[in-house]
């Protein structure tokens, strides 16, 4: 039973109100994986598992539609909410990891103070914890050092944020058109692991990206020039810690780049 009930209210021509609680549900599994065939023939069950979601919030457009703001508010309560993870012998395992609530705020501005340029920000605030904890947090994360800590859900980091403008005159440039833009994104730190070992934990970064393109006046031809991770910053995406095995693996991102493209349209 999924259902979903969703009340708006049209304050102004320019705002809506809104208010929503829906119910999902995510069917239940057996984990087969595991460095040994007698665990591999249990073949555990993993529970199926549940989700209440509420949010709350507006949505606004202000100043003869040149500013916009959206705002929201929300609180998910998961139970038996599915996971992955190593148990200390290294064997991968599909399991549930328990009862898990999230909560938070989100806040996005957009605002064109003149017909050719745009600025939006966003910023993302969200807390996380286990309200029961279906395994043995002592035996299971115990070895890399979290045994008794409170633990959050990862991937889940305390703010997140972003930053983006883009200039595109009005008037032709070398007969063209052309754009200029940048942004800048970050995110707090984040643990990679549902043990929230210190071993694989992000402590957070800043990316910076910026592109600029011309268009010819009839848009067949277009040039565009893109730059990434401009600051060469360095962060961990992915990780898992095997203390069983004394192992730690960790992904990185890519490193600075930048691209060309030249794209002609026949039509």
């Amino acid at each position: 039973f999924t259902p979903r009930l969703a009340l708006d209210y049209q304050a102004t021509p320019n705002v809506l109100a809104y208010a929503s609680a829906s119910r999902g549900f995510k069917s239940g599994a057996f984990d087969g994986r595991s460095n040994t065939a007698a665990a591999i023939l249990l073949l555990e069950p993993v529970e199926p598992e549940t989700l209440w979601g509420y949010e709350a919030g507006i949505k606004s457009d202000l100043a003869e539609n040149r500013l916009r703001i959206n705002a929201a508010l929300f609180y998910n309560d998961w139970h038996d909410l599915q996971g992955t993870g190593t148990d200390p012998d290294g064997n991968f395992k599909r399991f549930s990891l328990g009862d898990v609530e999230t909560k938070g705020a989100e806040l996005e501005v957009k605002a064109r103070p003149m017909s050719a340029l745009e600025i939006s920000g966003q910023i993302g605030i969200l807390r996380t914890g286990f309200n029961t904890i279906n395994f043995n947090q002592k035996v299971e994360c115990g070895p890399v050092g979290t045994g008794a800590a409170t633990l959050e859900l990862k991937y889940s980091p305390h703010t997140s944020w972003g930053l983006n403008a883009r200039y595109s005159p009005q008037s032709p440039v070398l007969w063209g058109h052309v754009s200029i833009g940048g942004s800048l994104a970050g995110k707090s730190k984040y643990y990679q692991g549902t043990c929230n070992a210190l071993a694989n934990s992000e402590d957070g970064y800043t990316l910076a990206e910026a592109s600029a393109s011309w268009e010819s006046g009839n848009g067949r031809l277009r040039f565009t020039l893109v730059g990434e991770n401009l600051t060469d910053e360095a962060y961990v995406q992915g990780a898992f810690a095997i203390s069983g095995l004394r192992m730690v693996s960790a992904y990185f991102n890519p490193p600075r780049r930048a691209s060309f493209t030249i794209r002609y349209s026949f039509n």
